[in-house]
């Protein structure tokens, strides 16, 4: 073959520079059209994991409950929806603390909690949650804290809250005090939680990953899932979260939903809203 064949055959094989550039769009354009499909998967997947914990949740409660005198679990000080106590002293907001039951250690008969071992490093006890109280999508794992005799949690859980505070003021709950609480009360729920005035804001070891799960290039939740007393689980999108209730709600927005608000009726600005 002459010498001039051969480079014009090596020529017409190659690819020229419009036709790599046109390769990598199309490549750009596949890749963005199909991201939105995996994260949406991924939320989706996310989103079910915690069903199942929360699920889990309840049959614990109601384990515990038949077994004693229908009672089930009460969050510390009767409000901080975030926390167990051990045996707890003193009082809190001006109610008993529940000191005379060990609730984290109740919590592991039914298999919510193990423990307790003693913490080398101070007085307190401390444990070793289960992971059912662990939602996915979190990188931090429940503990006791170091400096706190409590329990966190990274969900937010209402049994045993007898008052609801919120930026109106203090309302009788509507919250579950025993086995004979109303089906349609909220259990727990997904920690949709602005702490400090930020999301993703606080001490790590209390709320770091929150919220549990965001909305997409934002830091505010997309919503939230709600255990009801009987329960069923359901979604609510953010924006109809509701903050009913928080130990403390000048620094800390908890949002969660039930119908069922008794007669306080929530103004707009208790909405969610991103």
């Amino acid at each position: 073959m002459a010498p001039d064949q051969s480079s014009s055959l090596r020529c017409r094989s190659a690819f020229t520079l419009v036709e790599l550039l046109l390769v990598v769009a199309i490549i750009m354009i596949l890749i963005s059209l199909l991201l939105p499909a995996f994260q949406h998967a991924r939320d989706n997947a996310k989103r079910s994991k915690c069903v199942t914990n929360l699920r889990g949740i309840h049959q614990g409660v109601i384990n515990y409950g038949t077994s004693n005198m229908g009672r089930i679990f009460i969050i510390r000080g009767r409000s901080v929806q975030k926390a167990f106590n051990a045996i707890g002293t003193g009082v809190h907001n001006n109610r008993n603390w529940d000191k005379d039951i060990d609730w984290v250690l109740a919590m592991s008969t039914v298999g919510l909690a193990q423990g307790p071992r003693r913490d080398q490093g101070g007085g307190y006890q401390h444990y070793d949650p289960s992971p059912l109280w662990d939602c996915p999508a979190r990188d931090y794992k429940s503990q006791w804290e170091v400096g706190f005799p409590q329990l966190v949690i990274s969900y937010q859980y209402f049994g045993g809250i007898d008052k609801w505070i919120n930026d109106t003021g203090t309302w009788q709950a509507r919250s579950p005090l025993s086995m004979k609480s109303d089906p349609r009360w909220a259990l727990a729920a997904d920690a949709a939680m602005k702490i400090d005035g930020v999301w993703g804001g606080g001490r790590a070891s209390a709320y770091g990953g929150l919220p549990a799960h965001k909305a997409p290039n934002a830091a505010y939740p997309s919503g939230g899932n709600q255990l009801y007393f009987d329960g069923s689980v359901e979604w609510f999108d953010f924006d109809e979260l509701i903050m009913i209730h928080s130990w403390n709600p000048n620094a800390r927005k908890c949002y969660f939903r039930q119908e069922d608000l008794g007669v306080w009726s929530p103004p707009a600005s208790a909405y969610g809203a991103p």
